[in-house]
């Protein structure tokens, strides 16, 4: 039986680099995508984990549940310093460095401990608004300039939160998944 032209050319194509498909991103932008949807599996099990522990055993610790987050901060850094970029970088910005970090702690504090107050969904959507938060954050403290595509990306990003947000304000009025209505801010 004879294999027709299509499929031979469609064989060629993947004995070339990553397919050879020359617009698929390169193994430096995959391992940052990798690593990213890591830390976003990371995330999820830390909300997931809160909810467990705020619900079925009453255990609200937010800065303890919050540690190993910074702890693999700090591994961040070791490379950093080794090729001596760390420190220049902090004597030349030290005190925006040092705003942005005490915003994010307070931000986890204030995330983790919600759960005790409200569901996962709702934390979860409230959480999302972090990279609209970041970006207005860097543009005002660290001068970051945004490209339109990053700012369309936002845009469709506080959209979707909105509608998120209200889905769930629609859907906790049918049932009492919510506390009972105390602390409705965290």
């Amino acid at each position: 039986m004879a294999i027709p032209g299509s499929c031979i050319q469609k064989i060629v194509l993947l004995e070339g680099p990553l397919f050879g498909f020359k617009w698929l991103p390169s193994k430096r932008s995959l391992i940052a995508i990798a690593i990213g949807q890591f830390l976003s599996l990371l995330l999820t099990c830390t909300g997931v984990t809160s909810q467990l522990l705020a619900v079925n055993y009453n255990v609200n610790a937010p800065t303890t549940q919050s540690l190993l987050n910074y702890l693999l901060l700090c591994a961040y850094t070791a490379p950093l310093i080794y090729q001596g970029l760390f420190w220049p970088a902090l004597r030349a910005r030290w005190w925006r460095y040092l705003i942005l970090a005490f915003l994010d702690v307070e931000a986890n504090y204030f995330v983790v401990k919600a759960y005790q107050y409200t569901n996962l969904t709702s934390i979860t959507l409230l959480d999302c608004f972090t990279i609209p938060s970041v970006m207005v954050l860097s543009f005002f403290l660290m001068r970051q300039r945004f490209s339109k595509i990053q700012l369309s990306a936002v845009l469709v990003c506080i959209i979707g939160l909105v509608i998120l947000v209200t889905s769930d304000a629609y859907s906790s009025q049918d049932s009492s998944s919510s506390s009972d209505g105390q602390n409705q801010v965290l």
